[in-house]
């Protein structure tokens, strides 16, 4: 049998800090995110199906992704994934783990790793993440686990929200296809 990872193993298998310095470990050891297996996209007649396969290390895995926009209204998820692992050498199943976990747990990660030598400088963090969705909320979740937060606040992109001028740190994980501020609003 194939175990399963939920999403409640998911966090208990990694924490948000240790995904980020997992992250960065893999980027330092030379992983190349751009020499991946190229992704595919297919419309289907209510939103997209993502195909996302990648191999590293020891391993090889596929992330199938379903986007459906309708979902909303229904009260459903927009995002929905599944990801399965094999091992490279045998091809043999690992895993099946709840996707949309993992990616709400990754994504962020390689955020703050990116940001990691800008955001070590700034002192105490006041951010703004524009997304209370599962990504807005996981780089919320994220930040707080790694750095001196001032102030966190997570909007949509429609609510009411803070001066930004205040911020140091903005992050957009929206899906909307219009800008979600003004860069007059930022700090000169």
């Amino acid at each position: 049998m194939i175990p399963y990872l939920d999403a409640d193993a998911i966090r208990r298998a990694l924490s948000p800090s240790a995904a980020v310095d997992a992250i960065t470990a893999a980027l330092r050891s030379g992983l190349d995110p751009s020499a991946s297996v190229a992704r595919t996209s297919v419309a289907l007649s209510h939103g997209e199906l993502l195909l996302m396969p990648a191999e590293a290390g020891g391993y090889a895995g596929v992330k199938l992704a379903t986007v459906a926009p309708g979902n909303a209204a229904r009260g459903l998820p927009r995002i929905n994934a599944v990801y399965t692992l094999f091992d490279a050498e045998t091809l043999q199943p690992v895993a099946l783990l709840d996707g949309t976990a993992l990616t709400t747990l990754r994504t962020p990660a390689v955020t703050v790793a990116a940001l990691r030598p800008a955001l070590d400088r700034l002192g105490p963090l006041r951010v703004v993440v524009f997304g209370a969705g599962p990504q807005g909320h996981g780089h919320a979740e994220t930040l707080a686990a790694r750095y001196e937060v001032a102030s966190l606040h997570v909007v949509s992109s429609q609510g009411v929200r803070p001066t930004l001028r205040d911020a140091n740190v903005i992050i957009c994980a929206t899906t909307s296809a219009q800008p979600v501020f003004d860069s007059s609003e930022l700090r000169g």
